[in-house]
């Protein structure tokens, strides 16, 4: 029999939501609840609700249906999280393996992001078969939150993100890193960010600025990019400002890992294809669209041997912007590169101090570049100002030649 629902759903509000809240439910299935849903749906495919019909086919028992699948993951959406306040926006199923009756499942949920500014996020459900764990069926739910008249009164009216809204929007990718992060604070002080992080989690002072919304993201993972597109399809953005990065792994072309090299060729073309085709669906603002690539100048001014797949990498993100710039400028959108030298933080960060001072005698202004510098920049070619530059790269290189 089915564990009991709790006796009223969980009431998460706009405050309390974040991309890795996640929740979780058990639930055992016989074929009493089967039939049930048969009933209420009108499906009733033999192979569902007939034992003697399914034990002769392939899977031996009848299976639960897709459909109750997809309704327990409305039943950890609607009472689990966010709960009471939410209002389903879209779904998208893929089941993975048969689901044998009788089974108990988990069913475990994700906010995978979480828009503050309109109230929309994404959470992502997985149905896990006991006691083995194997998963069976992955569901990915649009959602918004309302608020009733006694809410409301509790939480800030969110600011307006229409084309009119005096702080438009800006996609900040990679934004868990050293780079990624100054920029996403600096540029929150005037846009709102959608700030997206792979793996490691946003630093706290993103994650409560109330301008920064946080969206959780593998640009590899094909399910990832179409939550990511739907969060930010309605959103009139002013540009995306590119910072994630798949690492600089050491070592010469010679040694490396082809896995490593495939990495790092697809963060130099083909995920920046994918940026410009969201910059170019998403309801842009009337100035057009800004897309800013951070490149390095161990691209393709000073490649460094030791670096060679990430010098590589960042080479062909050059020579990507050229390519895509010719073929946005129709629509008003620009693709520049910013290519800093070195900066004392992500990959440098514990660099030794000897080959610091080496790499600042080779600067004519005799400083490194700042992260204040890459903002500089950054700001430059967001703003109007900067309409008429696209295809370029910007070298924050202090006249090093």
């Amino acid at each position: 029999m089915p564990i009991s629902p709790p006796a009223s759903p969980a009431e998460f509000g706009p405050d309390d939501l974040y991309p890795g809240l996640s929740a979780e439910f058990e639930r055992a299935l016989d074929q009493e609840d089967i039939d049930r849903f048969a009933e209420v749906s009108g499906d009733f495919n033999p192979l569902h609700i007939d034992p003697a019909y399914a034990n002769q086919s392939n899977y031996q028992d009848t299976l639960v249906h897709g459909a109750f699948q997809v309704g327990m993951a409305s039943a950890l959406i609607g009472m689990h999280l966010p709960g009471r306040n939410v209002l389903l926006g879209g779904v998208s199923a893929k089941f993975l393996a048969p689901l044998h009756v009788p089974s108990t499942v988990r069913v475990s949920g994700e906010i995978t992001a979480w828009n503050r500014a309109n109230l929309s996020g994404q959470l992502r459900v997985t149905l896990f078969r006991l006691p083995d764990m194997a998963p069976v069926s992955e569901i990915s739910m649009a959602f918004t939150l309302h608020c009733n008249n006694h809410r409301n009164e509790t939480y800030e009216k969110p600011r307006d993100l229409s084309v009119s809204s005096p702080r438009q929007t800006v996609l900040v990718t990679g934004a868990s890193g050293g780079v990624g992060s100054f920029l996403a604070t600096r540029l929150s002080e005037h846009y709102e960010i959608v700030a997206t992080h792979r793996s490691n989690s946003l630093p706290n002072s993103l994650l409560s600025n109330r301008s920064v919304h946080p969206v959780k993201v593998d640009f590899n993972d094909s399910d990832d990019l179409t939550r990511l597109r739907n969060l930010v399809l309605a959103t009139p953005l002013s540009g995306i400002v590119h910072c994630a990065w798949p690492s600089a792994p050491q070592g010469g072309l010679m040694a490396v890992n082809p896995t490593t090299l495939a990495n790092q060729l697809s963060a130099g073309s083909r995920q920046l294809i994918d940026l410009a085709h969201l910059l170019e669906k998403s309801k842009r603002t009337s100035d057009g669209g800004r897309l800013i690539l951070i490149g390095s100048i161990y691209g393709r001014q000073s490649p460094k041997i030791n670096l060679g797949a990430y010098s590589l990498g960042k080479d062909l993100m050059e020579s990507t912007a050229r390519l895509l710039a010719p073929e946005l400028a129709a629509k008003n959108i620009t693709v520049n590169v910013i290519a800093p030298s070195m900066i004392e933080i992500g990959m440098n960060k514990h660099t030794d101090q000897r080959s610091v001072l080496r790499e600042k005698s080779q600067i004519p202004m005799g400083r490194l570049c700042t992260l204040e510098d890459v903002h500089n920049a950054v700001s430059f070619l967001l703003s109007p100002e900067s309409e008429f530059i696209s295809g370029q790269v910007m070298g924050l290189t202090g006249a090093r030649i």
